[in-house]
């Protein structure tokens, strides 16, 4: 039989455990991810240009196609996780 104190002393040390873990979070909101519609000021060459990410397979096999119109200065950025060869369709662009 084990002594009282040890077969209570784990469910209270967990229960702090707990109770300092939910003291401690922050008040800020937390992180929403940008929809495909955000876009992001980037400056390249001294010039800032407005770019959207394109992040999911989906966004990126997407791209900008099927855009009636993009503003001047306005683009997209492609981001892989490993560099290799792609290949880009600029098929239903306008």
């Amino acid at each position: 039989m084990k002594p009282l104190c040890t077969s209570i002393t784990l469910p209270i040390t967990l229960l702090l455990a707990a109770l300092i873990l939910i003291s401690c979070q922050s008040e800020e909101p937390a992180f929403e991810p940008a929809s495909s519609d955000t876009y992001f000021p980037i400056e390249m060459g001294g010039k800032e240009l407005q770019l959207q990410l394109a992040l999911a397979p989906n966004e990126q096999q997407r791209g900008l196609m099927y855009r009636k119109k993009l503003a001047k200065g306005h683009g997209m950025l492609f981001l892989f996780e490993k560099p290799e060869r792609r290949g880009f369709w600029m098929r239903n662009t306008s």
